[in-house]
């Protein structure tokens, strides 16, 4: 099973019909507004203290509640989360662009958002219905459509 859909798991069963904003509450993870440089919206961080999410401050209210749905991937997956926190308690602004698990994070942003959208058919449909921005409702149509000609579920259960 992926990481996406373990946390989906995790989620539904531990916190049924909360937002990632409660989640967070509820798991203790502080959540700070911060300076970050292009191509970083967001950085989660689990150190010795409660976890943090910490998002870039000129996020809009739609952008930053998506990076922390995002971010709060990094909180269920374990393993990367202390493989990365390492990294990030040396310099808590390092730029991961380009890890392979922000795909997956991606997804599970856009599958924890958005999770029915069976009577949606365009994106545009996706994004009056969870108000998101048009790069989520786009991804998400994209594993719909994925998952439609796979003829199944996409792992979740």
């Amino acid at each position: 099973m992926r990481a996406v859909d373990r946390a989906l798991n995790v989620i539904r069963e531990k916190h049924p019909g909360r937002t990632v904003e409660e989640i967070c509450d509820r798991e203790g993870i502080e959540i700070r507004r911060c300076e970050m440089g292009d191509g970083q919206n967001g950085l989660y961080v689990s150190g010795r203290d409660s976890p943090v999410i910490f998002l870039k401050d000129t996020l809009n209210p739609q952008e930053a509640h998506e990076t922390l749905a995002h971010e709060i991937l990094h909180h269920f997956d374990k393993p990367l989360d202390s493989m990365l926190s390492r990294r990030a308690l040396k310099d808590p602004f390092l730029s991961y662009q380009g890890r392979k698990d922000d795909s997956g994070a991606e997804m599970f942003a856009a599958l924890f958002l958005c999770p029915d959208v069976a009577d949606c058919e365009t994106y545009h449909d996706i994004m009056r219905k969870y108000d998101c921005t048009k790069e989520l409702a786009k991804l998400r149509m994209k594993i719909e459509q994925g998952k439609t000609l796979r003829g199944g579920d996409h792992g979740v259960s």
